[in-house]
């Protein structure tokens, strides 16, 4: 008889001190669904920046966590599966973890395949350019069409993705970040027009 746990994993870069280089990039978990779940470590990175190859930086993870999903653990008798629902990430550190194209790519929607048009929104300033993406009604995208990179341009080229290994569906686990998107995004860009500042 097999049980199930299920769990939130999180990737996010630290600077350690404002004025120094060195960052921490841990993975971090969290049992899905349960209130007083802590989070706990899973693994961390530590380096003068983020790490370089993504491969390399998952790759212990990701054979530990395709050990647990397959095989599982035993646990008082019982052979217990490990399940991941989600990844909560940033925008950035998303875009690292996935091999796509960062928040200010023409194909970088994570949920359709809308292209981004560039948008000049003061012309006055050489670097007030923006991506919008007008379409509302793309193609979604699904787990199949981004393991088969039937999007290219929204791919990093040349490069392997090492959590196509696992069976999480690399659509529906990835939510948005609410904190990028909305507050950062267009809620600071609202306030600047309000403001002008």
């Amino acid at each position: 008889m097999g049980s199930d746990i299920k769990i939130f994993v999180n990737i996010d870069g630290i600077p350690i001190a404002k004025s120094g280089s060195c960052q921490f990039w841990p993975i971090l978990g969290k049992i899905a669904w349960v209130k007083r779940s802590k989070p706990f470590i899973i693994g961390v990175y530590w380096g003068p920046k983020k790490p370089i190859d993504v491969n390399i930086y998952l790759a212990d993870f990701v054979e530990e966590a395709t050990l647990l999903e397959v095989t599982g653990f035993e646990y008082c008798l019982i052979i217990v599966f490990v399940t991941i629902v989600a990844f909560i990430c940033d925008r950035p550190a998303l875009s690292f973890i996935l091999c796509i194209k960062g928040h200010t790519g023409y194909f970088s929607c994570l949920k359709c395949v809308t292209a981004g048009v560039s948008y000049r929104p003061n012309v006055n300033k050489r670097n007030s350019i923006l991506i919008v993406f007008p379409e509302l009604n793309a193609p979604l995208r699904t787990d199949a069409s981004f393991r088969f990179r039937e999007n290219p341009q929204h791919h990093l080229p040349g490069s392997s993705l090492p959590l196509l290994r696992l069976k999480t569906d690399m659509i529906s686990s990835f939510p948005l970040d609410y904190m990028h998107l909305v507050l950062l995004g267009v809620f600071k860009r609202l306030l600047t027009i309000w403001t002008g500042y």
